[in-house]
């Protein structure tokens, strides 16, 4: 799932050369980009704690989220 979740972000051009509205917005609430975002400014420009906070805690909330349901799944089959 993570894999699809690239293909909405800017990671391969920036938003700025991205003309569609739509795909805009889509690439905004993708918490993918809340962290391809920072690592690629990290990279250019250095560090901005800001937007280095929200990607640690996008990766916090997706793991909150994602281990306690592969544990569950996990359990239902082979439990």
């Amino acid at each position: 799932m993570a894999f699809l979740l690239i293909f909405r972000t800017s990671a391969y051009q920036t938003t700025d050369h991205i003309d569609s509205g739509a795909l805009r917005t889509i690439i905004a609430l993708n918490p993918a980009e809340h962290v391809l975002r920072p690592m690629r400014e990290l990279l250019l420009s250095g560090y901005d704690w800001g937007d280095l906070g929200v990607a640690f805690l996008v990766i916090v909330g997706l793991g909150l989220v994602g281990l306690p349901l592969t544990v569950r799944n996990y359990r239902s089959v082979y439990a």
